[in-house]
Parts: structure tokens; sequence; C-alpha cells
């Protein structure tokens, strides 16, 4: 990913005129993140009697360099002011200035090697037993260890991911019963520790903000070509990983029964359990409570640090749990006399104590009291109790006789996809800080004696079907009229609600939430083409 900065805006500074104009060099450009992933695979395989033998590795270097935007911006109040600073009457007749000055590029790199060896063994014709073992190093990048917080100066590599997988599968005529289960270790975010090297105590790149009266103010058009001496910076925030910080891994388990029905359907009846632990969970280490409680108990925090000299410490820590139990149905009809279908329920309920920060993709979702991770422990963010997943093929042939029947009888095609499931979760938000910490948004304090993740939206339905008309020129030639449409039934399916309540300073919930939609799925689309295949 890179966003270039336009050259034509010239190497000056960004000028604002709010409400007037915005000239000058262009602000927040010049991000550029670049990823390289060499990796090398082995694998062998040795047959001998009724056992398969595999073994193998695995190497992957992840390299990874970010450049971070910088930019140089002088505000001013009016066009006159502006004037004034540009012919030298004024120069420091701006609002403010701001810019980004240090070094704006940082490289890391992470290993990930992995090394396996199973068996899959058939004792007697209609059973097989699969047993095996997997080692896995991941090494994170290298801490910075001039950082003047102690967790930030080195970065630990977890070397106990050992992982032992069984499984085995015995047929008795048309049913087949299987069961499997094993430990799998999965490997951290590398974005994780990119965090922690730039927000460690000792930030390579920051923000400057000058106004007039400072001592360090810049003359109009000048900007920093360092850190100006005088300037005195703010309280740094820290982000850094536990010195115990583990990789997390999941034991899953399954058993199924499958029983073939006639000579082309199939039901298949599965249960599923995954305990995950060690999910990372993002606590602020550095909170002091008052002795101040609100009435749930939660604590209510001040403006002392435990470690001075810090502002807000947030350490990754390897401690969340999540469990999922879940037991799936699933119908299966091969083609045959012109049509197929598949069909799968699955009941389901996953249940964490680790608040979603821990996925990139996700807002700041830190726990609601860093003294009690129980308090955290509910429906995880990806709940869905009830999903139901269907599709349905019909190819009409006919080969009896010829004429104007068979031609409008042949060559069509018609697909239907079915999708209906339970709705997002969603965790009831208050409008203002509860418990002092300033560092956790209004958005995600929960009022008094609210659960995590509790509202959920309304189910998601999706009809899509799909029809296609093909006319053959050649044999292997043809054109092809295709048809379809998503969301026939044009439903709203929501996938975002307001889940703001308003509270008292103590939590209490004034007004509730008021649960309005805000985003959902595409409504429907109907899309008509055409195809030649040659």
């Amino acid at each position: 990913q890179q966003q270039n900065r336009f050259d034509a805006t010239g190497t000056g500074p960004a000028i604002t005129i709010p409400g007037i104009a915005n000239f000058g060099n262009s602000l927040d450009v010049g991000f550029l993140f670049d990823e390289m992933t060499p990796e090398v695979n082995e694998n062998f395989s040795y047959n001998k009697g009724a056992h398969a033998l595999k073994f193998g590795g695995s190497i992957r270097s992840i390299r990874d360099t970010q450049v971070m935007q910088t930019s140089a911006n002088y505000t001013f109040q009016n066009i006159a002011s502006y004037l004034a600073a540009k012919n030298g009457t004024a120069p420091r007749g701006y609002v403010s200035f701001v810019q980004t000055v240090g070094e704006p590029s940082l490289k890391y790199n992470s290993l990930f090697t992995g090394f396996y060896g199973q068996d899959t063994w058939k004792p007697r014709a209609n059973i097989t037993v699969s047993y095996g073992l997997r080692y896995d190093v991941y090494a994170p990048p290298s801490a910075n260890s001039q950082s003047p917080f102690e967790y930030s100066k080195s970065f630990r590599t977890d070397r106990n991911n050992f992982a032992p997988r069984l499984g085995i599968a015995i047929g008795f005529r048309k049913t087949v019963i299987r069961a499997s289960g094993g430990i799998f270790y999965d490997p951290f975010q590398t974005d994780l520790y990119r965090k922690a090297l730039l927000l460690n105590g000792l930030p390579q790149i920051f923000s400057v903000t000058a106004r007039p009266a400072d001592a360090f103010a810049p003359a109009f058009p000048n900007v920093f070509t360092g850190v100006p001496a005088g300037f005195t910076p703010t309280l740094q925030d820290i982000t850094t990983v536990s010195p115990d910080f583990a990789n997390l891994y999941s034991g899953n388990g399954n058993v199924s029964i499958s029983r073939t029905i006639g000579d082309d359907m199939g039901l298949t009846v599965t249960y599923l359990y995954t305990r995950g632990n060690r999910l990372p969970v993002f606590r602020n280490i550095n909170l002091v409570p008052t002795g101040q409680r609100l009435a749930d108990q939660r604590p209510i925090f001040g403006s002392a640090r435990a470690i001075p000299g810090f502002g807000n410490i947030f350490s990754a820590e390897s401690v969340g749990q999540s469990v999922y139990n879940g037991l799936n149905v699933r119908f299966d009809k091969r083609l045959s006399h012109s049509w197929e279908a598949f069909a799968t329920y699955t009941w389901s309920h996953a249940i964490d104590d680790a608040p979603e920060q821990n996925n990139i993709d996700s807002g700041a979702f830190y726990l609601s009291d860093p003294t009690n991770r129980r308090r955290d422990r509910g429906n995880s963010l990806t709940d869905r109790r009830h999903v139901l997943n269907g599709n349905l093929l019909f190819t009409p042939s006919r080969k009896s006789g010829e004429g104007w029947l068979n031609y409008l009888v042949n060559n069509n095609q018609l697909a239907l996809l079915l999708n209906i499931q339970s709705g997002e979760l969603f965790n009831l938000a208050s409008n203002r800080i509860l418990n002092g910490d300033t560092s956790t948004a209004a958005a995600f304090q929960r009022p008094l004696f609210v659960g995590r993740n509790t509202i959920r939206a309304p189910r998601t339905a999706e009809l899509n079907v799909r029809y296609s008309r093909f006319f053959p020129f050649k044999e292997r030639m043809s054109a092809e009229f295709i048809a379809e449409a998503t969301n026939v039934f044009n439903r709203t399916n929501v996938t975002g609600l307001n889940a703001t309540a308003t509270v008292d300073p103590g939590g209490a919930i004034l007004t509730n939430a008021p649960l309005n939609w805000t985003s959902a799925l595409d409504q429907r689309l109907i899309q008509i083409g055409v195809r030649f295949n040659f």
C-alpha cells in the first residue's frame, strides 16, 4: 500500500484558512506499507504396508517496511493574516503550526518456522487412524533496547509450541463415524509488535504543535528540521507486550456421523468444540484506583499513574479464553435427475473474555474493568446462534426426440442460494466516561449491570438467484445469457445499530439506546449479461 505525495504541491508547508481555502503541500500523504514474505516448504511422503508417513517443514520470513505520513501545516484565521505573514510584516500571525518530526520509516522482521510428522494407519479396510505432531516457533521482531520502559526493551519468543493431533474414521456400510482432536497454535499479528515498536516510550516520530507565543514557534514559512529547542514532549503513552506473552492456541475436537441415503443423498451430523487459550488482551496497566466504585463495583480511576513518567501503558497479555460449541446438520444431494442440492444448519454459541481489540480491524475494545477480566466474559463478537445455508442447482435435460421442445428445455441452468442467520452482536454503550479511564472511549464503557455484547440485531436473510441460458455454436464455442439477482426480496439486513444509551454520572440508564440501524447489507441488485466461451 502506498499514498504518494503530489509533486506539484511543492516542498513547503500546507496552508489552512478554515472555511476559505486549503492549499500548499499535501497533508497526510507519503504513506508506504511494504511486506515481503519469502517462504520455503519441504514435504516428504513414505508408504509402507498399512502406514502412510508424512514429514515436512516450512520457514517463512516476514519483512515489513512502513513509512508513515508526515506533514507541516500552518493555520491562519483569515486571508489578511496569511498575506501579512507571507510578505514578512507578521511572520507569526498564524493561529497554530503543526508538524510531524522524527524518523517516519520503520522496518521490522518476523520469522515463522514449523515442522510436522504424521502417520495415516489403516489397521483394517474400514478403519483409518491418523496421528501426528507439529512444532512451531514464531519469532517476533527485535525490540529497541534503549526504550525507557522495561517491557519494551526485549520481546519474548515462545518456544513451547508442541501440537499433537489424533483422528479416527470407521465405516459401517452406508454409515461413517469420524472423531478427531488436537491442539493448534496460531501466530501473533505482526501489527501488535509494530505498535509496540512505534509507541515504546522513545517515539521515533511525533507531532509538534506551536503557537505564536511559544519560544520555539517558527516564522512563516519555515518548518522544523528536527525537534525544536525548548519544546517539551507531552507525557508518552506506551503500547507494549507483556514479558510472559505466549502464542495463542486452541484445543479442537469434533465427532460426526455420516449416512448415505439412497444412491445420491447423504446426511451428516457433527458436533464441534473449540477452546481458545492465551488470546491477546490489551490492558491499561498504569491506572490507579481512587477507592471509589460504581454501583456494580467497577473501580473508578484517577489521573495518578502507577508508573510515573508515562501516560497510559497498554500491555498485550496472553490471558484471554474462549469456548465454542456447535452442532451442524448437513444434507447433500449429488447431481442426478437434472438437479443437485446442499443445505446446512448450525447451532452454536461462542463465549470469550477477550474484547475485540485483538482484531486488527476493530475499534479500541479494552477491558471495562482492568482489575477483573471476568466482567468482560460474554458472547463473542462473532457469535451467530443460528445459521442456515442452502443452494439448489437445476439443469433440465430432455434427450428423447428432437425439435423445438428439446431446444427450449436443454441448455438452461437455474441456481438458488439461501442464507439466513442470527443478527450481529453489539455492546450497549454509554454517552460518558464512567470509570475515569479516558483512554477507553465512552462508546466502549457499558452502563451499570450490563454484560458484554448483549444486543443482537435482527436476523439477516438473503435469497440470490442466477439463471443461465447456453447457446452452443460449435464443440468448443458457446454464448451464455446471464440474469442474476441478489437479495431478491429486497430485505433490509441490518449490520449496524445505534447502541448508545444516555446515562447519569453513576452509569444508570436515563434513556435507552435508540437501536435504529446505521448500516445494512446491499439492497436488491439485478444484473444481466452475455458471456462468450471459446
